[in-house]
């Protein structure tokens, strides 16, 4: 049976929305990503399979559970594999920099998410799986990945924010989401990339299905500004949800179509603009 740790804290609720550890989950995320007997705290109005004199929670779960929030069903997703001298099993993860000045987004990740097969995916929100995250490397299944939800929470609300400016968008190419390590070491990136910690994506808009950046300015082509229209709207969602994170902007090469860079890191950093 799954074993729930229950804690009531009472505090004023300033909004309807729910909300987990910090994270303001927007309507289209349906989970949140947690680590084993990590504590969750949970704001909402009413939460029914918690107790009911309170407003404000806290959960550890040991298992995967669905939590019943101001009429939403949220699945609490617990990562279940970790890592030993460089590995999970035989899928190579390589080693992790010592934490960046010392900050806790730049500590090493202990626990993943397992994707046991190619047909196996795991639901993060109305437009975003699991398998959608995971890093390129060459490896057999089982894989296993680093994905946080704030990362799908921004990703969510930006799409919801273009269609609401009036620019239809199905769902955003992943270009590049995990990365393990070593991967991250074989191609040459950063040192400190977030893609390692799970809450960064490189993304475009490819709702033709052509494999480029789509025409999201109304201009009639495909050019730079798309990737600016892009990189503003993210800059527009950090800002008006208080979301401390990265934003990017990288143009077309014979590699890659052009693209933007998001990340919650946790402080403001800009750059390619």
């Amino acid at each position: 049976m799954l074993k729930l740790l229950f804690v009531l804290w009472s505090f004023t609720l300033l909004a309807s929305a729910v909300s987990i550890n910090s994270v303001d989950m927007h309507e289209e995320t349906h989970s949140y990503i947690a680590s084993p007997n990590e504590l969750l705290y949970i704001e909402a109005k009413e939460c029914k399979d918690l107790p009911d004199n309170g407003e404000h929670y806290t959960i550890k779960s040991l298992n995967n559970t669905t939590v019943h929030c101001d009429n939403r069903k949220i699945q609490i997703i617990i990562k279940d594999a970790k890592s030993h001298k460089g590995k999970v099993k035989h899928y190579k993860i390589g080693s992790y920099p010592e934490a960046m000045r010392g900050l806790k987004s730049y500590k090493a990740p202990q626990h993943f998410l397992t994707l046991k097969n190619s047909k196996d995916n795991i639901k993060l929100s109305t437009h975003f799986y699991a398998r959608d995250f995971l890093c390129k490397q060459a490896s057999k299944y089982p894989k296993y990945l680093v994905v946080q939800s704030s990362l799908i929470n921004l990703l969510e609300k930006m799409i919801a924010e273009a269609n609401k400016r009036g620019v239809k968008i199905k769902k955003f190419v992943i270009m590049s989401g995990y990365r393990t390590p070593a991967y991250n070491k074989a191609i040459g990136s950063s040192k400190y990339s977030r893609h390692m910690y799970g809450d960064a994506s490189d993304i475009y808009v490819d709702d033709n299905h052509d494999g480029f950046m789509d025409d999201l300015d109304g201009d009639g082509k495909t050019t730079n500004k798309d990737t600016k229209w892009l990189a503003d709207l993210a800059d527009a969602v950090q800002k008006k949800y208080n979301i401390k994170g990265g934003v990017g902007m990288y143009k077309r090469t014979s590699r890659h179509p052009r693209f933007v860079h998001v990340d919650t890191r946790g402080y403001k950093a800009r750059w390619g603009h």
